[in-house]
Formats: structure tokens, C-alpha cells, sequence
């Protein structure tokens, strides 16, 4: 059971180090993209000005029976504060619902922080499995016991050979396992 904890440790430490590098590599793409489009954003906004003629009011003045005009036409050219530092907000290109997990901040933090859950669940329930595993073997004899403590295929040798007593806390190490490789792949994908 330590040996499969060991694994399922370094496991998700090395899934958390790619993802580190991920993000970051992500991150970088994405303020590069940010800077050309608002340089592209700067020039066209010069290219305007150089086209209009000056006026002496930012805001268009609405006469009583005239209708006001849109905020699309009020803010043409004028770029917009991202609402977030962490979610960049970008006015040219519109959120779709067809967008995938991976560039969900959101989705993504949820996904670990939920799988950061199940592992912490799962370990606790082997945790637990193995202790009761452990009465149970000092219940049938002391050598059992020891030989379970320290010896690590004994066990599985009193698993094997004391089924009807053994089957309980094996079972709750299973489903402990079964949380753990859930909380693998929900960190994977």
C-alpha cells in the first residue's frame, strides 16, 4: 500500500509540474497574442483619427426627439479594460460556449481543486482500510500482525488465506484506490 501511495505521490507531482510549465508557456503565448492586437489596435485607432475630422465634443449630443445612438457606435475604436488580471477580456473576439476545457482558468482550477479533493478523500479511506486491515490481523494473531506491519507481501499472504476476515478492510482499500486513479485522470485531462 506505501508503495502505491509513493506512486500516486509522484504521479501527481509530476502531472503538477507539467502543468506549472503549461500554464506558463500558455501564459506567454497568450500576452504575446495580447500585444500584437494591441499594437494593431493602436495603429488602426491612428489611422482613424487621421481620417476624422476633429471635433470639439467626445459625446454626441441627442436632441429630444432624436433616439440615442448604440454603445456599439460610442465605442468603436476604444479599447476595453480586461475585467479580470487572471481572464484576459478581449472585445474582438467573443466568448463561445464551444470553448474547450483547456483554456478555461476557471474549468481548470475547478478540475484540480476537485481533484485535489478526491486524492486527499481516496488516501484517507486507504489510510483507514489499512488500519482496520492491520486490527484485524493483530485480532487473529500477533505474528500476523507484526508480519503485516513490517514484512510487505504478508498481507496479501493473510489476505489470501483469511478471505472471510479480510474481505472488509480490503474492500475500503479498493474503493480508496478506485478514488485515487479517479482523481488521476480528472487532474490528466
Amino acid at each position: 500500500m506505501l508503495f502505491l501511495l509513493a506512486m500516486c505521490t509522484m504521479l501527481i507531482d509530476g502531472m503538477r509540474a507539467q502543468s506549472i510549465a503549461d500554464v506558463a508557456r500558455q501564459e506567454r503565448e497568450k500576452r504575446k497574442e495580447r500585444e500584437k492586437k494591441q499594437q494593431e489596435q493602436e495603429k488602426e485607432q491612428q489611422q482613424h483619427e487621421k481620417k476624422r475630422p476633429s471635433k470639439t465634443s467626445s459625446t454626441p449630443r441627442v436632441n429630444r426627439n432624436e433616439s440615442a445612438p448604440d454603445e456599439g457606435e460610442l465605442n468603436k475604436g476604444i479599447p476595453l479594460p480586461s475585467p479580470s488580471p487572471l481572464v484576459p477580456f478581449n472585445a474582438a473576439q467573443p466568448a463561445s460556449p464551444e470553448a474547450s476545457p483547456d483554456t478555461s482558468p476557471i474549468r481548470s482550477s475547478t478540475g484540480s481543486s476537485f481533484s485535489v479533493i478526491l486524492l486527499i478523500l481516496g488516501y484517507g479511506v486507504v489510510i483507514v482500510g489499512e488500519l482496520w486491515m492491520i486490527i484485524v490481523t493483530f485480532k487473529t494473531g500477533i505474528w500476523w500482525g507484526l508480519g503485516c506491519l513490517f514484512i510487505p507481501l504478508v498481507e496479501l499472504a493473510y489476505l489470501v488465506r483469511y478471505w472471510k476476515d479480510a474481505r472488509g478492510p480490503c474492500g475500503i482499500q479498493a474503493l480508496g484506490c478506485i478514488l485515487i486513479i479517479i482523481a488521476l485522470q480528472i487532474a490528466r485531462s
